[in-house]
């Protein structure tokens, strides 16, 4: 029987660390970390936690009990995890998280009240491997990505729907235009999914395994895998309308905006930012981005904001004139994200620097760490 053993790390896989052993999937002992902004809230899943983060002030919400306060976490007793995957929300205050734990032969999914984050539900019937990718939410229907391969289906109240099972592992969230899910596979292959009857509508294989979701628009999907490659799909066939060969590994989505995309290279211990045009792939810059780049970079407000495994945090204008350079003592390999006229930038690994808010300018807000 083939087995593989991979490191979970995206920047492993880019450097070409693909290990192959007898026995199960197992994953090297990291823990980068999810975020999601959702309302006046980040939500943000590291190590055996998801903490709940005030925007404003930087300060997790916390309540009262006996006379004590106590900081509102998920789980409260933190076993169940650790999370890796961004957290997805339901129309009807859920939070769904898989659990990263490969000693946890059941492999639950979770879902949590978003408010108070109990639990509400914890699906751990039928998946055979630790969930990486964070769930898609259509029309009040839950698909869920597992590494053993399957992309499963729920209803709000956790009952199992049906299963798409792809040729390898799933790492990655799906996407959607409303009509189909897309799906990317450690196989090679991009799957178009019909999300009524969970079965192929197409897959197309590309040239090495992919980490990262698509990015869609237009009818289009873009997407970079592991090899260096970024394509663009037609979304209704699946046929490949262009490529471009780039020395390194792409580990993270591109970031549309306009009429071009961004993404990062990782090579050989450095990196480098890239502007194409989503027409032809045509290159419109690139810029030395100082370190390995594994995460997408965040298009907002004019600016491109990206960050390096060094622990660089950067910003350019559209056109890749430097702006503003912060720097962190910690590696960075999760996506900045927007929350209002805030960038969210959470480190690997530091307790004590879970979660940096910057402004547009590049001037830091607040630092979040438990107590």
């Amino acid at each position: 029987m083939r087995t593989k053993t991979f490191l979970l790390l995206a920047v492993m896989l880019v450097l070409g660390s693909l290990l192959t052993a007898c026995g199960n999937r197992s994953l090297a002992s990291t823990d980068w970390p999810g975020l999601t902004v959702q309302g006046d809230k980040a939500y943000l899943a590291a190590g055996t936690y998801v903490y709940k983060v005030d925007l404003a002030t930087g300060q997790e919400e916390s309540v009262t009990q006996a006379d004590k306060t106590v900081p509102v976490r998920f789980p409260s007793d933190g076993k169940g995890g650790p999370f890796y995957a961004d957290p997805a929300f339901t129309s009807d205050n859920q939070m769904i998280m898989g659990s990263a734990n490969i000693n946890d032969r059941k492999h639950p999914l979770f879902s949590a009240n978003a408010t108070d984050l109990s639990t509400k539900w914890v699906y751990q019937d039928q998946a055979k491997d630790i969930w990486l990718g964070g769930a898609l939410l259509l029309n009040d229907v839950i698909y869920a990505p597992n590494s053993d391969a399957g992309l499963y289906s729920f209803d709000l109240n956790g009952n199992m729907k049906g299963k798409f099972v792809a040729g390898d592992a799933l790492w990655s969230t799906p996407v959607t235009d409303g009509k189909s899910i897309y799906v990317t596979s450690m196989d090679h292959n991009v799957y178009a999914v019909d999300p009524a009857t969970m079965t192929q509508i197409w897959k197309t294989e590309l040239d090495a395994s992919i980490t990262a979701s698509p990015a869609i628009k237009d009818g289009r999907l873009f997407v970079g895998t592991i090899g260096g490659r970024v394509y663009a799909l037609d979304s209704k066939t699946g046929n490949i309308l262009w490529q471009k060969q780039f020395e390194g590994g792409i580990a993270d989505q591109v970031a549309l905006a306009g009429d071009r995309l961004y993404f990062g290279i990782a090579a050989n211990q450095t990196g480098t930012l890239y502007a194409l045009n989503t027409s032809d792939g045509s290159t419109v810059w690139s810029f030395d981005a100082g370190g390995t780049v594994t995460a997408s970079p965040l298009v907002k407000d004019n600016l491109v904001v990206f960050v390096t495994e060094t622990g660089t945090v950067r910003a350019l204008d559209l056109e890749a004139t430097p702006l503003w350079m912060q720097k962190l003592d910690a590696k960075l390999y999760s996506s900045p994200v927007a929350a209002g006229d805030l960038i969210l930038v959470a480190p690997m690994g530091k307790a004590a620097l879970m979660l940096v808010a910057y402004d547009i300018n590049g001037t830091q807000k607040w630092v979040f760490a438990p107590k």
